[in-house]
């Protein structure tokens, strides 16, 4: 199996991508397949010219793992980061990897952005898109921070 660092990009198993592209990849957790060749950007490149569009969201999200290999405490951290991704979005990539060693284990922080691949230029559902906004107060605006 690949070997899991910074840019590796993990897809749904029924990922939905533009004609003429055709990606393998090995399961990593239930759902979830690793991008065996290429990294976040070159998938970017690949999808953008087909007219596709590749979204990141920019908050990372963090979870951790121990065992005794590093990359075993990478994958298990990868793994546990993974199963919260929300079902909405259909990749996901590694945005950051630490690894520390404490006597005879690994543990391992692995920061993930979710990513969304799709047609449309616009991420949510049409109705979510179609929903006016709600105006609201500065005051109230605040209140929740």
């Amino acid at each position: 199996m690949r070997e899991l660092e910074q840019h590796t990009v993990f897809l749904r198993e029924h990922i939905m991508l533009p004609e003429g592209i055709a990606l393998a990849g090995e399961t990593i957790c239930e759902g979830w397949v690793v991008l065996q060749s290429g990294d976040a950007p070159w998938l970017d490149k690949t999808i953008r010219g087909r007219g596709w569009n590749s979204n990141v969201l920019t908050r990372m999200y963090w979870r951790s793992g121990y065992a005794n290999h590093a990359q075993d405490a990478i994958r298990r951290a990868t793994q546990l980061a993974l199963r919260k991704v929300n079902k909405r979005f259909n990749a996901a990539e590694i945005g950051h990897v630490v690894v520390a060693k404490h006597l005879w284990f690994y543990f391992a922080r692995v920061g993930i952005f979710y990513r969304y691949i799709q047609e449309s230029p616009f991420l949510g559902s049409s109705d979510e898109l179609s929903t006016p906004p709600v105006s609201m107060t500065f005051e109230a605006r605040h209140e929740h921070t």
